[in-house]
């Protein structure tokens, strides 16, 4: 059985200063998805933060979606400077975000579209920063990755989208520069519909999490797939139609 209160300290361990994991001791690593949300649930407590939102993504528009708290300190307003060292291995995503005016619990009948979007209360263009507590992001077992929050470290917020009903949000027209140059193009998002992946967030936070708060943001996976940048990169998403996020990678001895 997996030691669900060990692999959350040693996440946590982590968080606070220490030297990243190489993977998981055997006894961490969680065997089933289950195991994998139960450890987030466990690090959120040992940090004493209020889950401020959550992210949601998946494989591909066939696959059933994962999801992820994100605590509230680490949920930033654009433009943001995120300090880096010459370690650093900064990762970004370019997403689409859901803000609610209300909040939702369990019950019996799942959630349906209308009954979610009906709750937005705006939506906004994100930066997510991908920040793993294990040494290699790309190496590590999916279920170790979920385990660590899906590998969230920050979440920028982008301005309000205006009339993003209209807007097609699951192919937004989007460029990111790194210091004014051309550094990505969006490709859409690799999980398919947004709302779909949204109607999923909720119906599992209200039912199987904590529930879903009122004020909860919750990004809806990468429009860009996943983008590597050096220490001391100004990165700008620009959203076509729906604004701007800016994060400064400045140089800083520590993170």
């Amino acid at each position: 059985m997996t030691d669900i209160a060990k692999a959350a300290m040693a996440l946590a361990n982590v968080r606070r200063g220490g030297a990243r994991l190489e993977r998981f001791d055997s006894d961490c690593k969680p065997d089933s998805l289950a195991d994998a949300y139960s450890i987030q649930d466990a690090v959120v407590q040992l940090f004493g933060d209020l889950v401020g939102g959550w992210k949601v993504g998946a494989m591909s528009y066939r696959h059933p979606s994962t999801s992820a708290p994100l605590l509230g300190s680490r949920i930033v307003p654009s433009p943001a400077i995120v300090p880096s060292d010459e370690e650093s291995l900064l990762g970004i995503e370019a997403e689409i975000a859901f803000k609610f005016a209300r909040g939702f619990g369990p019950r019996d009948k799942p959630y349906e579209l209308n009954e979610v979007l009906a709750a937005v209360e705006s939506v906004h263009p994100v930066i997510e920063i991908l920040e793993s507590r294990f040494k290699n992001i790309l190496m590590i077992d999916r279920l170790s990755a979920v385990a660590d929050n899906i590998s969230n470290g920050y979440l920028v917020t982008g301005p309000i989208v205006p009339n993003w009903r209209d807007l097609n949000l699951q192919f937004p027209s989007l460029k990111i520069t790194n210091h004014g140059r051309l550094f990505a193009m969006g490709i859409g998002n690799n999980g398919g519909d947004p709302y779909r992946l949204l109607v999923e967030l909720v119906n599992h936070a209200a039912n199987d999490r904590s529930g879903l708060k009122a004020g909860a943001i919750v990004t809806t996976g990468t429009c860009t797939g996943i983008l590597f940048c050096e220490p001391g990169a100004l990165i700008v998403a620009d959203f076509k139609n729906m604004g701007r996020v800016e994060v400064d990678f400045s140089m800083n001895s520590s993170k």
